[in-house]
């Protein structure tokens, strides 16, 4: 499945963002979002536009991340 993979971070991108500062990020439309380059094909497929990516985390370490999307624009689910 997609979304049992291991991802890869890059310099830039949404999921490093959220990753090294431990804080949830909001994307009014993962579609067009340019810094999430692996994650733009799922939106499309799936017509996933207001986002929120959240860090799970443990004692300051990052051990996963939850996207949460909606089908409306904007980020406020």
């Amino acid at each position: 499945s997609y979304l049992k993979q291991r991802v890869v971070l890059n310099p830039g991108d949404l999921l490093e963002q959220v990753v090294i500062e431990q804080h949830p990020l909001g994307v009014p439309d993962l579609r067009a979002e340019i810094r999430a380059e692996g994650w733009q094909q799922l939106a499309q497929k799936f017509n996933i536009q207001g986002t929120i990516i959240a860090p799970i985390s443990y004692k300051n370490r990052c051990l996963g991340l939850v996207l949460l999307g909606s089908q409306r624009w904007g980020y406020l689910l």
